[in-house]
């Protein structure tokens, strides 16, 4: 059996588990009232199977969302603190200068190896 279809039945099981405890929660007891009357049994069991369906699909939405709005703000953090340290890095620059004057000489007066070509 492939790992994707073990998935589908592991997945398959959990939702007959869900249905079957809620089933015996939602038949046992009349706890939907609709225009003032109990509604139990089959039609209770599958309205609060709906309900909870609704739910779930409700609460996926709500944290994909979630989720999309936290990356949009880590994304804009993170091209914050790129800009901030560029910044700072083009502010130190002409401290750099010396340096780069004193390399410059160094290597203008160091000597150089020329390689010869074989004759």
């Amino acid at each position: 059996m492939k790992t994707t279809t073990k998935n589908r039945v592991f997945a398959l099981i959990a939702v007959f588990l869900i249905a079957g405890i809620s089933s015996a929660f939602f038949l046992d007891t009349p706890m939907l009232q609709i225009d003032g009357e109990q509604v139990g049994g089959v039609l209770g069991f599958g309205l609060g199977m709906l309900g909870l369906m609704i739910g779930m699909v409700a609460l996926f939405f709500a944290l994909s969302l979630t989720g999309l709005v936290l990356v949009g703000v880590a994304i804009f953090l993170a091209l914050l603190v790129a800009f901030i340290l560029g910044a700072l890095a083009l502010a130190l620059s002409p401290l750099l200068l010396p340096f780069l004057i004193l390399a410059g000489l160094i290597m203008f007066f160091s000597k150089r190896k020329t390689a010869k070509l074989p004759a």
